[in-house]
């Protein structure tokens, strides 16, 4: 697993440059939602007691004010985060089939090969999201089985412990779900990508396959990637966190954290993306 995270990495710093198209992308759909967010907070601040608090960061008592005074606003600001939600997604989606292209050429970066095999594959990546939606639906349907269990063993009026710990692995199950969900639509594209597959629903089947057929190592490798990436969010946050207060250096340390981070997070998902299509090769066209 060492060598194959060592070569995926490799190959992302082959072609570093991409970060920055994930970075940009990241940053422009961020500006959607922060620009009307920054404004509607401007306008609330100058009515405020609680104003001077904000170069502290939002708790609960600030935003609930906040709702209560600008609770005209928030549907719009609510509207402007979910098509920047959607924006992002798409963009990457469309730059994934660049990325996976090259990780899984091997060749080096070649505007023409990485544009011209983002638009290629961008349309099957959409239907195979929406065939993949499928194996969401049974993976989220599955936890209500703990549902039905409590209501068989303990009827309608289970003791309070018993809904507690039944939600709590519930929601576990959904995580999980979720979870694996990611993985087969990943490996969804890598094997669209290596096989120049058109029927996005064999590919999600042949994904589906493979990691059956390896699920050790796929769960591993994602495993760390995530806690990876956990870590990587602690340690922003905690840094992030002794670095608060209202001087216009610290606000610019702060700045140059945040962006710091949003590059670490590309990095770190594009070596998710190499590392991924390295495995496949190694199991599938050794």
């Amino acid at each position: 697993m060492l060598s194959i995270i060592k070569q995926g990495l490799a190959r992302m710093w082959a072609h570093k440059r991409l970060i920055l198209f994930f970075y940009f992308a990241n940053l422009i759909t961020a500006a959607l939602i922060i620009l009307p967010l920054r404004a509607a907070l401007n306008r609330f601040a100058g009515h405020s007691q609680m104003a001077d608090r904000l170069r502290y960061g939002m708790d609960a008592d600030l935003l609930i004010e906040f709702l209560q005074y600008s609770g005209e606003t928030i549907g719009p600001i609510l509207l402007f985060g979910l098509l920047a939600a959607i924006l992002y997604w798409l963009l990457t989606l469309y730059l994934s089939g660049g990325a996976l292209k090259l990780f899984a050429s091997g060749r080096q970066y070649d505007a023409a090969l990485f544009w011209g095999s983002a638009g290629r594959y961008f349309g099957r990546f959409l239907r195979l999201f929406l065939w993949s939606l499928l194996v969401l639906l049974i993976l989220l349907l599955l936890p209500q089985i703990i549902t039905l269990l409590q209501r068989l063993i303990f009827g309608k009026d289970p003791y309070e412990y018993i809904t507690y710990y039944s939600g709590f692995i519930r929601l576990i199950l959904y995580v999980i779900g979720v979870f694996f969900y990611l993985m087969v639509f990943d490996y969804g594209r890598i094997q669209i990508i290596s096989s120049e597959e058109r029927a996005t629903r064999k590919a999600l089947w042949r994904a589906l396959v493979f990691i059956r057929d390896h699920f050790g190592r796929v769960v591993l490798l994602s495993l760390i990637f995530a806690l990876t990436g956990t870590v990587g969010f602690f340690i922003y946050y905690f840094i992030a966190d002794l670095l608060n207060g209202s001087i216009a250096l610290t606000i610019a340390l702060i700045f140059i954290l945040q962006q710091l981070f949003m590059l670490f997070r590309a990095a770190l998902r594009l070596t998710g993306f190499a590392s991924e299509t390295v495995l496949y090769q190694k199991y599938v066209m050794p």
